[in-house]
């Protein structure tokens, strides 16, 4: 009646998994990061809210020489993340 898999069949099956998900999520982030025409908009959606809170004249600074290409990067990862993450759970 029940059908019991070797520890191998599951161990390769996980890997199935984790790499289909790693996939998901690589595409995801190349088309935030470069794919999607709006992606700079991005960027500019988080920054308002900090640029508001700023005084008068104010302007936000990189503090580190590859901050200026790190944060779009990043800010691109997490949405391609977030835009993953249904397919992510799906494959869990």
């Amino acid at each position: 009646m029940s059908h019991e898999e070797s520890f191998l069949s599951h161990l390769i099956e996980l890997r199935s998994r984790v790499v289909k998900s790693l996939l998901a999520v690589l595409v995801m982030f190349l088309a935030a990061a470069f794919g999607w025409p709006g992606s700079q908009k991005l960027y500019t959606l988080f920054a308002e809210p900090l640029l508001a809170a700023l005084p008068q004249g104010g302007q936000m600074i990189a503090t580190d020489v590859v901050g200026v290409f790190l944060v779009p990067l990043k800010v691109s990862a997490l949405v391609g993340f977030v835009l993953a993450l249904p397919y992510v759970l799906y494959q869990v």
